[in-house]
């Protein structure tokens, strides 16, 4: 039964990092150079999408909490600046979708989409760096500096050039 719960954990993180990643390679791909119809289009695209790919990350974080108390509580201890990181980015670029339509001036919505832009780096990389993290391990009650090396954020710089690949394609 505990391999389903982990089967499950992982489709769940890794469905949430698809769909997510649209989100972030779109919001990576947001250029402030392009007209502003250009940036609305593109962020329209993802109208649909958008904080429906949000709850993957939910269903993750209350499979984590439900079914392992233990290792969430080892990996949030050990990732911790990797998972804030990956949280603050997606807050980020959530607000900054949010909001971004309400100034009525150019120089503000230019504003927004350099937030958007920050956040969608800051979570695909983060969340690049938390798998990464997993999967060299994390020492159960070591340094949060130990998880910090060059493979993990090698992995995030994957899972950034990931991202942006996705939106380019979702585009």
């Amino acid at each position: 039964m505990e391999t389903i719960w982990y089967a499950l954990l992982g489709a769940a993180f890794a469905t949430y990092l698809a769909l997510g990643g649209c989100d972030y390679g779109v919001g990576l791909l947001l250029d402030r150079r392009a007209p502003e119809a250009a940036r609305r289009a593109t962020l329209n695209a993802l109208g649909p999408f958008f904080l429906g790919n949000e709850v993957w990350l939910v269903v993750t974080a209350g499979l984590l909490f439900g079914a392992f108390p233990a290792l969430e509580g080892e990996l949030l201890s050990g990732l911790f600046p990797l998972v804030g990181a990956g949280v603050a980015g997606a807050v980020l670029v959530t607000v900054g979708v949010g909001l971004r339509s309400r100034p009525a001036g150019a120089r503000q919505r230019a504003g927004w989409d350099a937030l958007i832009t920050a956040g969608s780096v800051l979570a695909a990389g983060g969340w690049g760096a938390v798998l990464g993290g997993l999967l060299q391990g994390v020492p159960p009650g070591g340094p949060t500096a130990a998880v910090l090396t060059p493979f993990t954020a090698g992995t995030g710089l994957a899972v950034l050039a990931l991202c942006a690949a996705q939106g380019a394609t979702f585009l």
